[in-house]
């Protein structure tokens, strides 16, 4: 598909720019650590919490970044409402 007006290459620019702009954000691991480390505190303080553990890409460390933060999270009070 070309536009009229601008330039094939220009327009493959183009394109290529708001595919990575439609990407989810990419965390370097160290900052994805952080966040992950505050977010399971918060989760472990939680009434009725027996357990809360990083899952997904951030607990292998397996890459440099991760664009998800995962956790799981084991309580002895169900979801009211659910």
């Amino acid at each position: 598909m070309h536009s009229e007006g601008i330039g094939e290459g220009t327009e493959r620019r183009i394109l290529e720019r708001i595919r990575r702009l439609e990407a989810p954000p990419r965390l370097l691991l160290p900052a994805a650590d952080d966040a992950a480390e505050e977010l399971l505190a918060y989760l472990r303080e939680a009434r009725g919490t027996v357990a809360a553990e990083v899952a997904g890409g951030a607990r292998g460390g397996e890459t440099e970044t991760v664009d998800d933060l995962v956790s799981v999270l084991a309580s002895y009070q169900a979801r009211r409402g659910a």
